[in-house]
């Protein structure tokens, strides 16, 4: 899942630590509720270190119906595809469903 829509409202900031703007705080917690609706919330939330990616697991996993572990993942920051399949290989085989924030 992208991240939800960013801020470029504060030129001075680095890309790495954008916020979201209000539109991205608003729908998060949408997509949360989309998918506990459709019964795919994940019990896994993986997030990358930038600031838009961490807001949107926040807001995202504050809003699902059955809790989920979330953690931040350094690598996914600016990362090619490889990087996301490799720590998708190393999830254990009892979590069965998971999001991928970048």
């Amino acid at each position: 899942m992208r991240h939800a829509k960013s801020s470029w409202n504060h030129p001075g900031l680095s890309d790495h630590d954008r916020p979201l703007n209000k539109r991205g705080l608003r729908d998060s917690p949408l997509m949360a509720q989309f998918m506990n609706r459709q019964k795919l919330a994940p019990s896994l939330i993986l997030s990358s270190s930038a600031n838009r990616a961490k807001t949107t697991a926040e807001l995202f996993q504050s809003h699902l119906e059955a809790p989920a572990q979330w953690e931040i993942v350094e690598d996914f920051y600016l990362a090619p595809p490889g990087i996301y399949v490799e720590h998708v290989m190393r999830i254990p085989d009892e979590i069965s469903q998971v999001i991928l924030i970048g």
